[in-house]
């Protein structure tokens, strides 16, 4: 029952569009039906561990999220079963993705890892237990590889706490 090894991946694509009105109003989509990733994706973004809440994508220039209309995030994680019952495992995993403003900004295998529209990418270890009346809980700490803040050094580590099955 040990060797009950799980490789877990997924892939994650959005875009939108507004409906254009017949009238020709302008059609705005709100904030909250916008994308944004980073961190534990609490309480409607995308997780992406190994950086800090909200902060992959769009920024106003105090720092806060404004979401995005196109989001790409690729999952690949790899668990390792220590119980059965109760639910314990831990866990290796790798994440990349990002938010755009717009569609036609997507270029999210560009080649300098600098720009705003490159992947940003993490790697980490977690642990998942399964708590009757609660769910699944996790911890991670994840390591970010991309800059963010615009200082050219790696987001570096950050610790991610989860609540129920992340995707």
């Amino acid at each position: 029952t040990f060797w009950k090894f799980v490789l877990m991946s997924s892939i994650k694509l959005g875009a939108i569009k507004p409906l254009q009105p017949s009238n020709e109003e302008l059609s705005i989509v709100p904030f909250d039906e916008k994308f944004i990733m980073g961190g534990n994706g609490i309480p409607y973004g995308n997780m992406l561990r190994g950086y800090p809440d909200n902060s992959i994508g769009p920024l106003t220039t105090s720092g806060r999220p404004i979401g995005g209309s196109a989001m790409i995030k690729f999952t690949s994680e790899f668990r390792i079963p220590f119980s059965e019952n109760p639910v314990v495992y831990g866990l290796v995993f790798g994440e990349m993705g990002n938010v755009w403003d717009t569609l036609d900004m997507t270029e999210p295998f560009g080649l300098t890892r600098t720009g705003p529209l490159s992947l940003k990418r993490s790697a980490g270890v977690g642990f998942r237990f399964f708590m009757p009346m609660l769910g699944m809980l996790g911890f991670d700490m994840g390591y970010g590889f991309d800059d963010i803040t615009g200082i050219g050094k790696p987001q570096g580590w950050t610790y991610t706490i989860t609540f129920g099955q992340p995707f």
